[in-house]
């Protein structure tokens, strides 16, 4: 029995719907897990958690079910949720950790999301006026 994680995918109907994690948002979260191992998956399991003091997770279960070889699942019937704090700064990559049980099985994966989004502020510091620049104003 093996997985690995494809990807994770906010939904925040909640919020301003944009899929992605905002300050002072709450959203759900959901993995993409593949099977890759040569048994199916037949009761998976899996905990959501990360340690930043800017998320806190109000649902950290996310059931998977049956995941036969060599397909993926989201656990979109089942999604984790994640409360992001008004104070958290854009551009903050969040780290989480996913742990899947089944039986005797587990196996840990990580990824980050990004709160908000990143500011950018172009700087051109060419002062010189070039002439093929200038401009008229009518």
């Amino acid at each position: 029995m093996y997985l690995t994680f494809i990807r994770a995918k906010v939904y925040d109907p909640a919020g301003n719907n944009n899929g992605r994690l905002d300050p002072g948002e709450t959203a759900n979260i959901t993995a993409f897990l593949k099977n890759i191992g040569g048994a199916n998956f037949t009761n998976l399991s899996t905990t959501l958690s990360t340690t930043s003091p800017y998320v806190t997770v109000t649902d950290n279960s996310g059931y998977f079910g049956t995941i036969i070889v060599d397909s993926t699942k989201e656990n979109y019937s089942d999604p984790y949720v994640v409360n992001v704090s008004p104070s958290a700064p854009m551009g903050h990559n969040e780290q989480f950790r996913v742990i899947a049980t089944q039986g005797s099985f587990v196996d840990t994966f990580f990824f980050n999301l990004l709160v908000g989004s990143y500011h950018y502020l172009v700087w051109n510091p060419d002062p010189t006026l070039r002439q093929d620049r200038q401009f008229t104003i009518f």
